[in-house]
């Protein structure tokens, strides 16, 4: 049997996501990330959301609120 890469591990958790950990931080009070038709989500515990970019060292910029 082959090492599972890093990689291999990161697609695995993807792919078998049943959100649990987003659930986590939203209860938690911290907002989520994610992809929804190309565009990146930022959903807030309250149920809010925004359409954000994020640059290269990290910076969040509000597109839009939905």
């Amino acid at each position: 049997m082959q090492p599972v890469s890093q990689y291999q591990e990161i697609e695995r958790a993807i792919v078998y996501d049943d959100g649990q950990a987003a659930r986590e931080h939203l209860e938690a009070g911290r907002p989520i990330y994610f992809m929804r038709h190309d565009q990146i989500i930022k959903k807030f515990p309250d149920g809010r959301e925004q359409v954000v970019d994020i640059s290269d060292d990290g910076v969040v910029l509000i597109i839009q609120d939905l």
